[in-house]
């Protein structure tokens, strides 16, 4: 029997009652389940001694075939009014529905996000700076080389003072009429419950508005149907949202996040030019047929994603299984893996 308890307090009750065979936990709350820890295993199999006292099996570092960015909206949508934009304008109180189309703009926000505050405090250190639209492991995704960004407060400001928001040809930075003096107000969302997401925005908030007081972000949480329609109409101007992949190939990454129809790229609405390219590259890389080849052409468009400041990519979690002591036959499938499931069909009981 699975059942679907969204209140994590009571999730935990029953795991220590023992009425629940195992649970899932997100990241944020992994770290109170450690001292019930008796054995900890990786998914080979090479496990280590936890907590003597504890009595838990509990899985670790297990890939997960997801991705997690902050999603820009390069051309937010006003028609009827936008209240996530606030004025609508660049004069303090809102920004305009193309504030994200300067790279400028997406760059600093990318600069200006911690990216291991994320994996420390919101991951319980369970996860990865994500490198771009494919995952660590698959074919395009850059080995060896490290995600473009950093938080770097001192290049978040001089991006800012590089975009030229109000297009007059004056870099921000030496207008008073542009992003650096003018500040902004918009609101940030991400779909209620999800912890994980709420800290990313919040750290996303911190760090822009520390860079100048003059900046305002207010993080909002709404139900999943909600944010949905939302963001369908294009009138969200950011928000965190994950990629759970459909199949296990670098096509299904790169046509979400990437091309101009794809579930999250049609919502990211680049700007024409840009999102063309982009389309031209997703379309080579499902119709060649070499393996050599196609890696190419993938790993063209994980540096270009980068390059372009697409979305902020923010990461890529680990997963972690905690099962009671009498569950055998655990089986780590990230093919398959969709917490809190996972490949429970080979899963027994032995008492």
């Amino acid at each position: 029997v699975i059942k679907d308890i969204s209140e994590w307090g009571t999730r935990l009750a029953m795991l220590e009652a023992g009425d629940a065979d195992y649970i899932y936990v997100p990241p944020p709350y992994r770290p109170q389940l450690e001292p019930y820890v008796h054995t900890w295993c990786n998914q080979e199999e090479e496990c280590s001694e936890g907590n003597a006292d504890g009595y838990l099996l509990a899985y670790r570092d297990l890939p997960s075939p997801a991705i997690t960015p902050a999603q820009f909206n390069w051309n937010i949508n006003v028609e009827g009014g936008n209240p996530f934009i606030g004025s609508g304008e660049l004069d303090g109180n809102g920004i305009p529905a193309d504030f994200f189309n300067d790279i400028h703009i997406r760059r600093a926000f990318n600069y200006c996000f911690d990216f291991q505050a994320m994996i420390d405090d919101a991951l319980s250190g369970d996860g990865i700076q994500a490198q771009g639209p494919i995952p660590a492991g698959m074919l395009g995704y850059l080995e060896g080389e490290a995600p473009m960004f950093t938080y770097d407060p001192a290049r978040c400001e001089e991006e800012f003072k590089l975009a030229d928001v109000d297009k007059d040809g004056i870099p921000a930075g030496e207008d008073d009429d542009d992003v650096w003096s003018k500040g902004f107000y918009f609101q940030m969302s991400y779909n209620t419950g999800n912890d994980t997401r709420l800290l990313a925005s919040e750290i996303l908030k911190a760090g822009i508005e520390a860079v100048n007081p003059n900046f305002n972000v207010v993080v909002v949480g709404m139900p999943w149907p909600v944010l949905l329609n939302s963001r369908r109409a294009g009138k969200l101007p950011i928000y965190v949202g994950g990629w759970q992949e459909d199949y296990h190939d670098p096509h299904n990454w790169a046509h979400a996040f990437l091309h101009s129809q794809g579930a999250y790229g049609r919502i990211v609405n680049m700007d024409p030019e840009v999102a063309a390219v982009f389309d031209d590259l997703v379309l080579k890389g499902a119709t060649t047929t070499d393996t050599e080849d196609r890696r190419v052409i993938y790993e063209e468009l994980q540096r270009k994603a980068q390059e372009e400041a697409v979305n902020i990519w923010m990461y890529q979690v680990l997963d972690r299984w905690h099962l009671q002591p009498w569950m055998k036959g655990f089986y780590n499938n990230p093919a398959y893996s969709q917490p809190p499931y996972n490949w429970i069909y080979a899963l027994s009981k032995q008492q």
